[in-house]
């Protein structure tokens, strides 16, 4: 089991696939994963195929490049890009999706990082999160007092100096990847976070994944042609 896993709370839900983020020996070439809901949604099918395109070509040059300056090196059978998308529910007119990205590019360790996605499936078109809802900021704030006390609980269980460090700060939650999901199969009932590598704690205290509870007070603040994909948690 990787440190990142081992860090993990054993009940917290993992949507994004932390589990893939170290061990590079696993993980080797490239790899660039949908799930079967993409198909459904033209719009969504080609942008997403054309970012794995994209990434194709990206880790190309990487392996050409590194190739061209250490031909010898045994880090080269281990070069990988390997992005996992994930479906964490689909609610009302919105599918929400969670993607994790490990890369190796030669080093002592790999890195990961993570992405989101809201795509309305009666526009076919991607919804930024903050635009789900009539105050933005009253959303954020809503959402931020449980994140920050979560993460910083995380972070002592895991060892991270936050007294006198970059750490101690509480992460912006708009910079994070956020991806609300439904334990249920039903309407969204949590917001998944999750803060990557470095940024909350060293390498050695891998990513952070946060289950925040939908409130009342939150659904009170989604648009209206996006509530019903919404509930309190119960």
């Amino acid at each position: 089991m990787t440190a990142s896993v081992q860090a993990q709370e054993a009940d917290s839900a993992s949507i994004f696939d932390v589990e893939r983020t170290e061990g590079f020996y696993e993980h080797d070439g490239f790899g660039y994963t949908l799930p079967d809901e993409v198909a459904e949604f033209p719009g969504l099918n080609e942008q997403l195929t054309a970012e794995r395109e994209q990434a194709r070509a990206e880790f190309d040059d990487m392996v050409t490049e590194l190739r061209s300056e250490m031909p010898d090196s045994p880090m080269l059978d281990h070069l990988a890009m390997d992005t996992y998308w994930v479906s964490p529910g689909r609610a009302g007119r919105l599918l929400s999706l969670a993607s994790t990205t490990y890369i190796y590019g030669g080093g002592a360790h790999g890195n990961t990082g993570y992405g989101a996605r809201i795509w309305d499936t009666a526009e076919d078109h991607a919804v930024d999160f903050a635009y789900l809802f009539t105050d933005r900021y009253a959303a954020y704030a809503n959402i931020d007092r449980a994140y920050c006390a979560q993460l910083a609980a995380m972070q002592a269980d895991r060892g991270v100096e936050t007294d006198y460090s970059w750490w101690n700060a509480c992460p912006l939650l708009h910079e994070q990847a956020i991806a609300p999901g439904s334990g249920s199969g039903g309407a969204f009932d949590t917001i998944h976070i999750v803060v990557a590598p470095y940024v909350a704690g060293p390498y050695v205290a891998g990513s952070f994944e946060i289950s925040v509870p939908v409130t009342q007070a939150l659904v009170d603040l989604v648009k209206p042609e996006y509530h019903d994909a919404f509930a309190a948690a119960n």
